[in-house]
């Protein structure tokens, strides 16, 4: 499966590591990572598929973390870098 800047840092603020682009700037946004599909030729519908896929795969991050025995604590530090509307 691609990926992109997976790695959470809750210090960040939702902010990635690695540029999309120069345009869109270093903040997560579904929008930026749409604007450079051409960049990639990849079609509007292979990048939703692979989104899609994506939010599969971490739906179940809390259920994960406590199986790779992370705390609650350490859960809740990453919550704002998983958890937010963006991934609706």
């Amino acid at each position: 499966m691609p990926a992109f800047d997976v790695n959470p840092f809750p210090e960040r603020a939702r902010e990635l590591k690695t540029r999309i682009s120069e345009e869109a700037g270093p903040e997560v946004r579904i929008d930026g990572l749409m604007s450079v599909l051409p960049y990639f030729r990849m079609s509007r519908d292979t990048a939703v598929t692979i989104l899609a896929q994506v939010e599969e795969a971490v739906l179940r991050w809390r259920d994960i973390g406590r199986q790779i025995g992370m705390t609650t604590r350490e859960l809740d530090q990453f919550a704002d870098v998983i958890e937010h509307e963006e991934r609706a």
